[in-house]
């Protein structure tokens, strides 16, 4: 069996996504469960901040 990787084909993505700030990463688990339908296909990647003060 031939795959294209552990990621979602382009067919298959609708683009878009959501950029959230939690403390941990089950919360963003537990988020993107309450976000996904039956079958289709999360991926949580974290993004690095600056670390500036925003103030």
């Amino acid at each position: 069996m031939v795959t294209d990787g552990p990621y979602a084909e382009g067919k298959e993505h609708l683009a878009g996504f959501f950029l959230i700030d939690v403390e941990s990463h089950q919360r963003a688990e537990e988020i993107a469960r309450a976000f996904s339908g039956p079958g289709e296909t999360v991926e949580l990647r974290p993004v690095m901040g600056g670390g500036g003060d925003a103030g």
